[in-house]
């Protein structure tokens, strides 16, 4: 614990950081960003203010505690972990010098002094290259964009509409002004790098998903599980976190386990900046009370989801392959959550079926991110939200020799959550029934797909093949 009296509140590394007299906790400044601050190749030397000791100023600082990867306690109390050495003043120091001197590695603190000390760090890990965009004209999707940075201007009302047109047209969208810093989105691609090139197969194989045994991606699913038509199996290969189950660390990887409290602050991020928001607005095009998707996202005492949040690798088919395939690489399907959110990349790859019945390409943005609605969210609406078939093909030939790496968000309902029809009023105007026979709960409905997707016998078909679940017909397109 950081003793009473110390002000240590977690900001985000996009945010500004602010000083505070080490007398008054209502005298501040700003600085430079964080983000702008800190690097991956350098270490930040930050003075933490000073406030007193009475429970009164200690009570007014709101203290808070966002270590990354928490240790046993320091020296006199003060909580370290791999980003952080610390040592604290003792009572008789305060007077001539009231500050604690950190060594952060990812400050997100309120602070009285910070420098830049070029010193490698313990978290310094290959960088994340990205493709250059393609030069190729491909078919692009006409996919609106919205920007969250409105959504508390005053014009919620059009950005109700864009989603409403977007969900009820589509199934997809861009998200811009989201407030997740470009610095965090790259770092996510560097962690999904590292859990593919320095995890050995060996150890993969020791964290694999009990995908058949549970219906659960939890862990790393190998290439080669799926099968994508007549032989060919699939070149993906992904590594699954399911929120409420990341902790302990030992449970994953060990290149992983230092950045373990990294991928829970940036899921945290994904799910107050955009799900939550997205949400809200979903609730205004379905007439919903405010909070009411999001209520069925997590309970006041904070109980969640089991989101899954997943660092996904495709490696390029052979010639051969993607003969048979037509160059398919991951067959067309909907998504098995309710929302799903992608971190745009700029290899040209990923193809929704617009309501022309054309497969047209999603167009990357840099900093964007990309938005679509799952069968549980379409079920609960009676399809007035449509989730909509896409799938993963061959990139264009100045990309189609490259890995495709991907960082993505799946948002899933409380467990024992209903796939029945939600109260809204356009759902009762517009909205049909789903199932006839008995409504699966959403965990259910999610294990049934994981066991059965690229697994199951299918009803052979010509443009897709069919599956029946639940009494519903699932589409899986070639």
């Amino acid at each position: 614990m950081v003793e009473e009296g110390r002000k240590v509140e977690f900001l985000t590394p996009s945010q500004s950081w602010n000083t505070t007299s080490p007398t008054s906790s209502n005298s501040r400044g700003t600085g430079a960003s964080l983000a702008q601050q800190a690097n991956s190749d350098a270490t930040l030397t930050c003075s933490l203010a000073w406030l007193g000791s009475s429970r009164d100023a200690a009570s007014e600082a709101r203290i808070k505690y966002q270590l990354t990867q928490p240790q046993p306690a320091g020296q006199n109390g003060l909580n370290t972990g791999p980003g952080f050495s610390a040592s604290a003043p003792s009572r008789s120091d305060t007077n001539s010098n009231p500050h604690t001197r950190l060594s952060c590695l990812q400050p997100r603190l309120y602070l009285r002094s910070c420098t830049r000390n070029r010193v490698p760090m313990a978290s310094a890990i290959p960088k994340w290259t990205p493709a250059p965009p393609t030069t190729s004209d491909l078919p692009w999707a006409d996919i609106l964009t919205v920007d969250l940075s409105l959504y508390d201007s005053g014009d919620r009302a059009k950005l109700v509409g864009t989603v409403s047109t977007a969900l009820e047209r589509d199934g997809f969208f861009y998200v811009t002004g989201h407030g997740i810093d470009q610095a965090l989105l790259d770092r996510q691609f560097d962690l999904a790098q590292l859990a593919f090139d320095a995890v050995p197969l060996e150890e993969k194989e020791e964290h694999r998903a009990p995908i058949a045994e549970k219906g659960s991606f939890m862990g790393y699913k190998l290439q080669k599980w799926w099968e994508i038509k007549d032989g060919v199996r699939d070149r993906i290969e992904h590594y699954n976190f399911y929120l409420g189950h990341i902790d302990p660390t030992a449970r994953h990887p060990k290149a992983l386990r230092p950045y373990v409290e990294e991928v829970k602050a940036f899921i945290e991020e994904s799910r107050q900046k955009v799900l939550r928001k997205i949400l809200s607005l979903v609730d205004s095009v379905l007439g919903l009370q405010d909070g009411h998707l999001w209520s069925l996202h997590q309970t006041p005492e904070g109980l969640t989801g089991d989101d899954v949040f997943r660092y996904m690798i495709y490696d390029p088919l052979t010639e051969a392959e993607s003969t048979i395939t037509n160059g398919v690489m991951l067959n067309g399907h909907t998504d098995f959550n309710s929302v799903s959110i992608l971190v745009s990349q700029p290899i040209a790859a990923l193809q929704v079926l617009m309501p022309d019945n054309v497969w047209r390409y999603v167009k990357h943005r840099d900093g964007a991110l990309v938005i679509n609605i799952g069968d549980q969210l379409s079920f609960m609406s009676g399809g007035v939200l449509k989730g909509t078939m896409h799938r993963v093909v061959r990139p264009p030939p100045d990309q189609v020799h490259l890995r495709r790496l991907g960082v993505f968000h799946f948002a899933h309902f409380l467990r024992g959550t209903s796939l029945g029809l939600l109260p809204g009023e356009k759902i009762r105007t517009r909205g049909h029934r789903v199932f006839e026979e008995e409504v699966p709960t959403a965990e259910q409905w999610e294990q049934t797909r994981i066991k059965s997707y690229g697994r199951k016998e299918l009803i052979k078909g010509g443009e897709y093949d069919i599956e029946i679940i639940a009494g519903l017909q699932i589409r899986h397109y070639h």
